[in-house]
């Protein structure tokens, strides 16, 4: 057993990420929900997923994951079409885009 908890590392992670056990509980999680309820828990956790990357880009201060995360979140502030978020996100993702690139 690969003990990630007590010395994480990125070798340790990889280990665990392609071995059979974790493909077959990752398939069994994301493309075997039956029911409306699993459906619903698999996208909540989706969408903390998405609000934990975005707080991580925040901490660490990487401006391209930042970038990521909120090209992945675009999608939950047009949910109501408002036309303020949709000229205010694209201009940030060109102006930020512009930044790392100077």
């Amino acid at each position: 057993m690969i003990d990630l908890l007590s010395l994480p590392s990125t070798s340790k992670l990889e280990n665990i990420i392609n071995s059979s056990s974790f493909d077959q509980i990752y398939k069994k999680i994301f493309f075997e929900c039956d029911g409306t309820e699993a459906k619903m828990t698999m996208e909540y956790l989706k969408d903390v997923s998405s609000l934990l990357a975005m707080v991580f880009a925040v901490r660490s201060g990487d401006l391209e994951c930042h970038l990521q995360s909120e090209r992945n979140m675009l999608k939950f502030c047009f949910a109501f079409d408002h036309i303020n978020y949709a000229k205010y996100l694209s201009y940030q993702q060109v102006y930020l885009r512009d930044l790392i690139d100077k």
